[in-house]
């Protein structure tokens, strides 16, 4: 259990820095998969033991890439910018 807790520490870790490359659709697809996998591995860890992390992350994973940026998202974000 410790290492699958570790496992997707470092997962979320990756999650947490891929967005800096999610300039187009398919790296935000990757990107959603990458946050939904963590997400959902750590929850069904949390409240279903291993066989939960498993199921939960590819669940997670699945959603995240259906529910990735739009390239529309990305056009508009990059013709206004914000200053912060």
């Amino acid at each position: 259990m410790k290492k699958l807790l570790l496992a997707s520490v470092a997962v979320m870790s990756l999650g947490l820095a891929a967005p800096a490359f999610a300039q187009d659709a398919d790296a935000g697809a990757t990107v959603g998969a990458t946050g939904g996998g963590a997400t959902g591995a750590v929850v069904g860890g949390l409240l279903g033991g291993p066989i939960g992390a498993v199921i939960g992350g590819f669940a997670g994973a699945v959603l995240g890439a259906e529910a990735g940026v739009a390239a529309s998202t990305i056009e508009y974000a990059g013709a206004n910018p914000v200053t912060p």
